[in-house]
C-alpha cells in the first residue's frame, strides 16, 4: 500500500524536480521507504517514476520501487496488494522465471513480462500501477476493477513539450506547481449534486481519474494512446453459480486479505456486514484477532454496545475508541487536510483510522460493500416503488400531477412559511417526473433540488444541471443497465457511485493519510461477479435483511443480534454543527468574496444556514457540511473558480 507517481514525454529539470515534489507530497502514504527511476533519452523524452512505500509484504529493501526486472529492463511503481501473488509466483516459477523478493510487486513484474496486458486477468487485489515497458518505450498503466486504489493524470504543456503526470493523489499533483488550480465548473455542479466529484472528473480543471477496471497506455510522446476497460461486472445467466460456491469463494476472499507480515485487524461495527468479516475472520483460524470501533459521548448515535455484543461472541480483543465533540474539534483540521479532493463524507474513517494506527496496527479489514451487493439500503426499497408510481401519475395531466406533488410536499413540510425542503419528499418534482433508473436513483441520493442548486451557483450562464452524472458515466449506465432487472440495477449504481466514487475514494484517502491499509474482502471481484450470479430472490428478499450474509455466521453469532433499525455509520456532526463549529462555519459562510471565489452564490449559502439553525423541516446536516468542507478545501489549496482576469 504506497504513493505512485510518474512523468511520462517530455522529462526535463523542471519535470524532474516536479517529480520529486509530488512523490514528497506522498510521503504519509508510503512513510517507510521512497525511491526515483528514470530514463531519459538524447531528445530529453522518456520516463520519470518515484514511489513511497508502506511496508506490508517482504518487510526488506529487495520489495523496494521502483523495481526494475532484471531480465527486460520494465520497471514498475505499483500501490496496492495482490492477494493471490503467491500461487501466482508459483505458476511462474513453473515457467522458469526466477524470483528475488518475496512481494507481490515482482509477481506483477514477471507477469507482464510473460503474459503482457493479460497479466491484468490473472491479478486479484487492489491496485493501481505503471509500469514502463524499456523495449517498447511506453508506460502501461491500470487501475483495479472496483476502484480500490486511485489513479489521477494530468498533462502539461511547455512549449513544444508534452508530459503526462500520474500520481495516487490529486493533492499530490497539484504540488508539482505545474497544473494550474482551478475549480472545473462541470465538477462545482457534480459536486453540489452528490456532496462529492464523480470521475473521470476531479475538482481541478486539468486532473482527470482513471475510471475504475481501465487500463492505459502512454507513448513517449507523454501521448494517451489507449485508454479501455478491461473488466466489467459479468452477467451470468441467473442461477448460474450456487450458494456454495459463494460462501466458499467469499471465506477464501477473507482468508487472503488476513495475510501479512504485520499486524491485521478488523473494523466491527455491529452491524452485518462488519460482523461476516469479523467472523469469517475468526474462522480462517490465523491467530487472535484485534476488532476496533469508534463510538460518541452522544447516546442516539452511538451503537458500541452492538460491536461489544459481537466481539465477546466471537471472542475477538476489541477495542472501543471513543470520540467526543471536543475530540473532534481539536483534530478537525488534520481531518480535513486529509481528504484529497472535497468531499461530506469520510471523516469518520479518518478517526478511527488515526486511532488504530496509533495502536500500532498496518492493516485492517472492512465490510464495506455488503449492502450495495446484498441490497442493504433504502434505496432498494424505495427507488422501485417511485418508478412505479411514476409509472401510474404519467396517466394524469401534468398539471394535476404538479398540483398533487406540490399538495404533498406542503403536507410535509408543515404549517407556515419555511426553507424548501432539500430531503427526499421535498425532491418529489424531481424523483417523479422521469423514468430513467440512473437518474431516479441520483435525485434519490442528491443533496439539493435542482431549483435550489441553480440557486447556488453563481454564474446562471454557464448552468447545465442534469443529474449529477459526468458523460462517462450516462453513457455507461445506458449499456450496462440495459435489461437488468431493477434491483441488480439499483445494485449496480450502489456500487459503482455510493461506493466507488465515494467511499473507496474518502476510505483511501483517510486511511492513508495515517499510513493505514484497509482490505475490502466483500468487494473481491470473483465475489462481486458469484453474487450477480444469484437469484434475486437469494440475493436481495427479505429487503435489508442480507439474510446471505446472516447464514454465514450462524454457528458464531444468534442473527437476532442484528434485528434492529438500520442507521448506518454516522457522527454527530448535526449536533457540532450548531455546538462547537457554529462560529466557524457562519464565520465562513459570511465571507462573501471566499463563496463568490469558488462560484457559490452567498445569499443562498446563508439562507441555508439560517434554515438549518431554525432547524427548518427537511434539512439535513450533509447540506450544510458538503459546502463548508468545498470553501474550506478551495481556501485550503488556493483553487479558485476563475480568475479575476478571467
Amino acid at each position: 500500500m504506497c504513493g505512485i507517481t510518474a512523468a511520462i514525454g517530455s522529462i526535463y529539470p523542471k519535470i524532474l524536480k516536479a517529480t520529486e515534489q509530488i512523490n514528497d507530497a506522498q510521503f504519509h502514504r508510503g512513510p517507510d521507504s521512497g525511491g526515483f527511476w528514470s530514463s531519459i533519452n538524447d531528445q530529453e523524452k522518456g520516463v520519470a517514476l518515484a514511489h513511497r512505500r508502506l511496508a506490508i509484504l517482504d518487510l526488506t529493501s529487495q520489495g523496494s520501487q521502483p523495481m526494475v526486472d532484471k531480465i527486460t529492463g520494465n520497471v514498475i511503481t505499483y500501490n496496492g496488494e495482490i492477494y493471490n501473488y503467491p500461487a501466482l509466483r508459483q505458476k511462474l516459477e513453473k515457467k522458469g522465471i526466477k524470483f528475488y523478493s518475496d512481494c507481490d510487486t515482482e509477481v506483477i513484474l514477471a507477469g507482464y513480462r510473460v503474459w503482457g496486458e493479460s497479466v491484468l486477468d490473472y491479478l486479484r487485489g487492489m491496485f493501481s500501477f505503471v509500469i514502463w515497458n524499456a523495449q517498447e518505450n511506453y508506460a502501461f498503466c491500470a487501475r483495479d476493477r472496483l476502484g480500490i486504489k486511485p489513479f489521477y493524470y494530468s498533462s502539461v504543456q511547455n512549449n513544444d513539450c508534452n508530459t503526462l503526470l500520474i500520481a495516487s493523489e490529486v493533492k499530490a499533483l497539484l504540488a508539482s506547481s505545474l497544473i494550474e488550480r482551478k475549480l472545473d465548473q462541470e465538477s462545482l455542479e457534480n459536486y453540489l449534486w452528490n456532496g462529492f466529484v464523480i470521475s473521470p472528473n476531479t475538482i481541478i480543471e486539468k486532473i482527470f481519474s482513471l475510471p475504475a477496471g481501465y487500463k492505459m497506455v502512454i507513448n513517449l510522446d507523454g501521448e494517451i494512446k489507449c485508454c479501455e476497460s478491461y473488466w466489467s461486472m459479468s452477467k451470468p445467466n441467473i442461477n448460474s453459480t450456487s450458494v456454495e460456491s459463494l460462501e466458499q469463494e467469499l471465506k477464501e476472499a477473507v482468508k487472503m486479505r488476513l495475510m501479512s507480515d504485520v499486524p491485521v485487524g478488523v473494523f466491527l461495527s455491529g452491524g452485518v456486514d462488519s460482523s461476516v468479516v469479523a467472523a469469517l475472520s475468526v474462522q480462517a483460524d490465523i491467530g487472535a484477532i484485534k476488532t476496533f470501533n469508534l463510538s460518541f459521548e452522544e447516546a442516539e448515535y452511538d451503537e458500541s454496545i452492538y460491536a461489544r455484543q459481537v466481539a465477546n461472541a466471537l471472542g475477538t480483543e476489541h477495542i472501543n475508541v471513543e470520540l467526543s465533540q471536543s475530540q473532534f474539534s481539536a483534530q478537525l483540521g488534520d481531518a480535513l487536510e486529509s481528504l484529497d479532493q472535497p468531499t461530506f463524507d469520510g471523516l469518520n474513517t479518518y478517526y478511527i483510522s488515526r486511532a488504530v494506527s496509533e495502536i500500532g496496527i498496518k492493516v485492517v479489514l472492512s465490510g464495506a460493500g455488503g449492502d450495495e451487493l446484498f441490497g442493504g439500503y433504502r434505496s432498494f426499497r424505495e427507488i422501485p416503488l417511485a418508478l412505479k408510481v411514476n409509472h401510474y401519475l404519467n396517466k394524469l395531466p401534468r398539471s394535476l400531477r404538479q398540483n398533487l406533488l406540490t399538495q404533498v410536499i406542503r403536507w410535509n413540510q408543515g404549517k407556515g412559511e419555511s426553507f424548501p425542503a432539500q430531503t427526499r419528499w421535498g425532491k418529489l418534482k424531481d424523483l417523479l417526473f422521469n423514468r430513467d433508473i440512473a437518474h431516479a436513483y441520483q435525485v434519490f441520493y442528491s443533496l439539493f433540488t435542482k431549483d435550489f442548486q441553480r440557486q447556488l451557483l453563481a454564474k446562471k450562464d454557464h448552468q447545465h444541471i442534469s443529474y449529477g452524472l459526468t458523460d462517462f458515466y450516462e453513457n455507461k449506465f445506458k449499456e450496462s443497465l440495459k435489461n437488468e432487472p431493477i434491483l441488480n440495477a439499483i445494485s449496480e449504481l450502489e456500487l459503482a457511485i455510493f461506493l466507488g466514487e465515494r467511499l473507496l475514494r474518502d476510505t483511501d484517502a483517510t486511511s492513508m493519510a495515517n499510513s493505514l491499509e484497509i482490505r475490502l474482502p466483500l468487494i473481491d471481484h470473483k465475489v462481486v461477479n458469484l453474487v450477480r450470479g444469484q437469484t434475486i430472490k437469494n440475493r436481495f428478499y427479505p429487503l435489508g435483511k442480507k439474510y446471505f450474509l446472516r447464514n454465514l455466521m450462524t454457528d458464531q453469532l444468534d442473527t437476532q443480534l442484528f434485528e434492529r433499525p438500520k442507521s448506518g455509520f454516522v457522527m454527530p456532526i448535526e449536533k457540532w454543527c450548531r455546538q462547537g463549529l457554529k462560529n466557524e462555519i457562519s464565520q465562513t459562510f459570511a465571507d462573501q468574496a471566499r463563496l463568490a471565489k469558488i462560484g457559490i452564490n452567498a445569499d443562498a449559502v446563508n439562507a441555508l444556514w439560517k434554515a438549518f439553525l431554525d432547524e427548518s423541516p427537511g434539512l439535513y446536516w450533509s447540506r450544510i457540511w458538503s459546502i463548508y468542507i468545498l470553501c474550506w478545501w478551495c481556501d485550503r489549496h488556493d483553487v479558485v473558480f476563475q480568475s479575476e482576469f478571467e
